[in-house]
């Protein structure tokens, strides 16, 4: 029996952390990013994060994932395996705030994948919590403070080689064109626009955006489209407003990438907020 199903709680405590707890069989995640840190452990079965399906970021039952703010990453199950993962949404000025009261700094890291039981143990815990309405939001605070003490800790043992910066020229062309998505998402954006804003070729920008962000344009904007969505939804803004608002032809356009990005519908996130 094929089993797909997710919920995301949201909190108010530590910058509003958000939590998705998955059971997926089947269910695939497209290429995106987050404006948060995406730091989970996985219960149950094998799920690979990579972009590309390459087998790069598979994640083992009881291991811990910690996917950097901006980290282009995707999501599938390895089959035949069920997979039951959780993963908690952490501002970035939190967890900079967590490391400051240690006198250290967040450390470079991209997509990284380590063992720790007590963490992986202790982040299944506080899911469970957030998901039982009889337990205190006493708890709940401590048992969150003592994951993030952990990640501060294990995060903190990490040295991370960072790969070759692209070259300069191109990084600069590029960024002007990203810098344009993110001040335009709303508008009717053609590919020729956004080139000669760029100053470069349509093929020569789609190859370079892609190899420097790890995504494509298009995606790239379709990503920042949802995530002001989701900003929207919190706000208690309707469902077709938000669509038009965003740049989505329609209602059910935006509840199809919103769906395949985040795994839950507009409206059943927009549910948490009521």
């Amino acid at each position: 029996m094929l089993t797909n199903s997710a919920y995301i709680y949201t909190t108010s405590f530590f910058g509003g952390v958000e939590v998705l707890i998955a059971d997926f069989t089947n269910h695939q995640f497209d290429a995106h990013w987050h404006d948060t840190w995406s730091i989970g452990t996985v219960v149950s079965g094998a799920h690979d994060n990579s972009p590309r399906a390459t087998g790069n970021g598979i994640v083992n039952s009881g291991q811990v994932t910690v996917i950097a703010p901006g980290e282009v990453h995707a999501g599938r199950v390895l089959s035949p395996n069920r997979c039951k993962y959780v993963m908690f949404y952490i501002q970035d000025a939190e967890l900079r705030k967590a490391f400051e009261h240690l006198d250290q700094r967040v450390p470079s890291v991209s997509n990284l994948t380590f063992e720790s039981p007590e963490l992986h143990q202790e982040l299944a815990h506080c899911a469970m919590q957030l998901a039982d309405p009889s337990t205190t939001l006493f708890d709940t605070e401590v048992s969150w403070a003592r994951c993030l003490a952990l990640i501060v800790e294990q995060l903190s043992l990490t040295v991370v080689i960072n790969s070759l910066p692209p070259r300069i020229e191109d990084f600069k062309k590029v960024a002007i064109a990203r810098d344009y998505l993110d001040n335009h998402y709303y508008e009717m954006i053609t590919l020729d626009q956004l080139a000669q804003e760029a100053n470069l070729s349509k093929f020569h920008l789609c190859r370079e955006f892609s190899r420097i962000f790890n995504i494509s344009p298009n995606k790239y904007l379709r990503q920042l489209r949802l995530i002001k969505a989701k900003q929207l939804l919190s706000d208690g803004y309707p469902v077709a407003e938000i669509a038009t608002t965003c740049g989505f032809s329609d209602q059910s356009h935006l509840g199809r990438h919103f769906k395949a990005v985040f795994g839950v519908s507009p409206k059943k996130y927009a549910d948490e907020f009521k």
